[in-house]
Order: C-alpha cells, then sequence, then structure tokens
C-alpha cells in the first residue's frame, strides 16, 4: 500500500509540476513569458505583434506553449520583441523587427523564437523598446536594433541588425534596458548608462542624450532596472536609489519631481529586488514583504485602490513572497508555504490577457491564479532509507548524506520518464547537476545490494 501511494503521489507532483510550476517568469509592458520546471517555454498576453512567438498575433489570457522544446534556461520580455537563452548557451528571439531590434540580420517580424547568429556563449539579454543588449559569458557588452538615439552606446547614431561589440572591455557583469535608454554594471560595481535622457533617466546630472556608456555617480551597484522612462538600483548595502521621471510617483521619493541623478530612498537597508517595466515600481525586502509605488490607475499596486503612490508601500502583511515583477501596469509575484512550493499571484490591468487569469478584467489586489503543491518535498529531504539529499532543490550541487555503514557503490540520474541520463561511481558525496535542464528526477543510489531512490528538482 505504501508503495502504491508513494508512486500515486509522485505522479500527482509530477503532474502538478509540469502543469503549472513556473522557475522564471518575465514581465514586458503587457505580456509574460515564463520557463517551467521541466524547461518548457509559456506565455500569455498582449500577442498583436506576435511578442509571444506561439507562432500567431491573437492575445491570450492563460498560459499557452511556445514551441516544444524543454531546454530554454533563460527568457526576457521586452516592450514588443522577446529572447530567451537555451541551456547550450544559443540566443533565440521573436517579436517585432522593424529596426532589427532581433539581431538576426533582417528587419522582418518572427511569430516564432529564431535563433540569433551562432554563439553559443550568451550570458544574458535584455530588450528594450526597439533595441537590445546582450553581455557574453567573456564579460563582453552587445547592442543591436535602435533608431539612432543613442540606445545603442555604441558612440553613433548608427542602428544595427545583428549584435555589435560595445568597446573592448571584458568586466561587464549584468545589464538591463529601458525603453530608449539603457544601464550596465560592472564586476567592480560602478554602473554605465547611456540612451535618451529628456527626463534624467540615465542619470549623469544632465538631460542630454548619451551615445556611449557614461559613468553614473553611484558605486558598489548590485542590481539594476530600467523602466520607461525611470531607473531604479540596488547597493551592495540594501540600500534602493531611484531617478528619473516621477509624474506618477514612481521613484517613491515622495515627490512628483523627476531627477536626474540617483537618489537615494528612505533609510532602509534591506531591500533585495527591484522591479518596472511602466510607470509603477515594486521591491521585495529581505522579511519577504513586498512594495509597490507610482501609477495606480490600474490597481497594479496591488492595494486594492486606484490611487497613486508617491512613496513604498507594503502590499499585505504577507513574509513569503518570491520572484516580484513589475510589467507595464501589471504586477506578479510568487508566494512560497510549507506545503506549496509557489503560488502565482497577478494583479493591475489586464486588458490583454496579462494577469493569466482566463479573463479580460482588471484585478487591484493580488490573485492566486496559479498554485504547484510539492507535498512530498519535505520528505525528499529525511532520512528515510539513510540517505539525505539536500539542498531540494537545487541549482547546481546535489548532495548525498550517507546515514549509514553501507557503502555507496553507483548512482544515476533518471528523468522524470525513468530514462537514465547520468550515471558513474560516486568518489565525493556530491554530484554536479548544472548541466542538467531544469525539471523532475530521481537520483538512483545503488548501496551493498540495494536500491535507494530519491527524488528531486533541478532549478
Amino acid at each position: 500500500m505504501k508503495t502504491i501511494s508513494t508512486f500515486l503521489l509522485s505522479v500527482l507532483l509530477i503532474l502538478q509540476i509540469n502543469a503549472q510550476c513556473y522557475t522564471k517568469i518575465s514581465a514586458g509592458y503587457s505580456h509574460v513569458l515564463a520557463i517551467k520546471y521541466d524547461g518548457t517555454l509559456w506565455g500569455w498576453g498582449n500577442n498583436n505583434l506576435s511578442q509571444l512567438g506561439d507562432g500567431t498575433n491573437v492575445n491570450k489570457n492563460v498560459p499557452v506553449q511556445i514551441g516544444t522544446a524543454n531546454n530554454w534556461a533563460k527568457i526576457e520580455a521586452g516592450d514588443i520583441h522577446s529572447f530567451g537563452i537555451k541551456t547550450d548557451g544559443t540566443l533565440w528571439g521573436w517579436g517585432s523587427n522593424g529596426f532589427g531590434q532581433l539581431g538576426n540580420n533582417t528587419t522582418t517580424a518572427s511569430n516564432i523564437p529564431v535563433q540569433i547568429g551562432y554563439a553559443t556563449d550568451w550570458k544574458s539579454v535584455s530588450p528594450g523598446g526597439i533595441h537590445s543588449v546582450g553581455i557574453k559569458n567573456d564579460g563582453t557588452l552587445w547592442t543591436w536594433g535602435g533608431n539612432g538615439n543613442g540606445e545603442l552606446g555604441n558612440g553613433t547614431n548608427i542602428s544595427t541588425k545583428v549584435p555589435t561589440r560595445i568597446g573592448t572591455d571584458t568586466d561587464w557583469t549584468a545589464i538591463s534596458a529601458g525603453f530608449t535608454h539603457s544601464f550596465a554594471i560592472k564586476t567592480d560595481g560602478t554602473l554605465r548608462g547611456w540612451g535618451q535622457n529628456a527626463f534624467g533617466q540615465v542619470g549623469d546630472g544632465t538631460t542630454v542624450t548619451k551615445y556611449s556608456p557614461t559613468l553614473i555617480n553611484i558605486t558598489n551597484v548590485q542590481k539594476i532596472k530600467t523602466a520607461r522612462l525611470h531607473s531604479l538600483a540596488i547597493k551592495n548595502d540594501g540600500t534602493l536609489w531611484t531617478w528619473g521621471y516621477n509624474d506618477f510617483g514612481q521613484l517613491g521619493d515622495n515627490t512628483i519631481i523627476s531627477k536626474n541623478i540617483p537618489t537615494k530612498i528612505g533609510s532602509d537597508n534591506n531591500w533585495v529586488s527591484v522591479s518596472s517595466a511602466g510607470f509603477h515600481s515594486a521591491a521585495q525586502k529581505d522579511t519577504g514583504t513586498i512594495w509597490t509605488w507610482g501609477d495606480n490607475t490600474y490597481g497594479q499596486l496591488g492595494d486594492n485602490t486606484l490611487i497613486n503612490k508617491i512613496v513604498p508601500m507594503q502590499i499585505g502583511t504577507a513574509t513569503n513572497w518570491t520572484d516580484l515583477i513589475a510589467g507595464g501596469n501589471f504586477s506578479l509575484a510568487k508566494s512560497s508555504g510549507s506545503f506549496v512550493l509557489s503560488s502565482l499571484n497577478t494583479w493591475g490591468s489586464n486588458n490583454y490577457g496579462q494577469l493569466a487569469d482566463g479573463t479580460f478584467i482588471n484585478k487591484s489586489v493580488p490573485t492566486v491564479v496559479y498554485t504547484c503543491n510539492i507535498l512530498v518535498m519535505a520528505v525528499e529531504n529525511s532520512r528515510e532509507n539513510n540517505f539525505t539529499v539536500y539542498p531540494n532543490p537545487t541549482h547546481s550541487v546535489l548532495n548525498i548524506q550517507n546515514n549509514s555503514n553501507n557503502k555507496i557503490n553507483k548512482i544515476n540520474i533518471l528523468d522524470a520518464s525513468g530514462k537514465i541520463v547520468t550515471e558513474g561511481k560516486v568518489e565525493y558525496n556530491s554530484i554536479n547537476v548544472q548541466n542538467l535542464p531544469v525539471g523532475i528526477y530521481h537520483l538512483q543510489i545503488l548501496s551493498d545490494g540495494k536500491t535507494v531512490q530519491k527524488k528531486f528538482i533541478k532549478e
């Protein structure tokens, strides 16, 4: 009976994860892309310019699968075009391409993902309005697309239709592309910005367009987010800084006055993430709380009002929020619980179906649209059968703790279908699973004539 129950629970777990659990989510201005645990790609929301990549230009108010590939590693949704990076390091783009922003040497839109060049060393990519920015594994910076307003940072007003390297530096570590301006962080924590600057969104103390990466007077930058016309950053000390357009209070500095230099928001030093793609902002603290401010015309702040806020306001009292993302006029966040890996919550504008709830009705409070129950994950970290595997889920290394005197002779890793994907002897009590696609796996431990199987999730 126990075996049958465990089997049924395992099947239920697999079905639930494959059906509803997202490991990565990215929101553009009015559409959303997400990767599931099995490495498949999904999208919903505005699709008038094929930015979902599902082969149509029809809006979707529920998630739809994009193609059949199951090796997606990263995704980024822009205003009207999108990108994904696969586990093999290749770059793929889809959506609007009138300015060459897909980087495939054409100006032809694509309603399905198309590979951009042949490089297999892309680290990250960020789609802006009509331009794109990328970083390769060697720390080099690349841009493409644009309409000659400085958004490429190549020192000219010349657009390109293929990724073009910017400068010779090899110490770029993070990027963020906005509507017409962009930023990149170097390994030393310094920040460079370029592009249109009419509202001070580049943050260099002027309102003059910058055609090359320009040093911004802020140090120890850990995270950067470029919104429609304003910018946000978190420093290594956990402080929050904003600058640029502020008519809706999206800077959060208790004014509606635009700023052309980074301005510290409040005195708190426990901010861990920040997000924006429009005229409102959202951030999370290390307490697991979420905070929003700025434009609230469609309820995108999630405080059950339609009133703009000019300082960060906590949404509810929950302390189990993760992965907070602000789109153009809507927001998303995941919440976790003791028996729930994550629930996807959405709120704000829903005119294109971007809330993924099957309707086109706006919501002014976080509303659960998908939940994935992981009732057995706690069991997988137990000492049952004399072995403990941790951490679970894992990103890169899976540790095996042998709680008995039995010798481990061999370890196999099986995918959800039961196929062996890795096998061999174990010399150390850990396994590098970094190269495995995201998904559910079974760790098969052969020990002194016995076989023990442990389930784990690769994020």
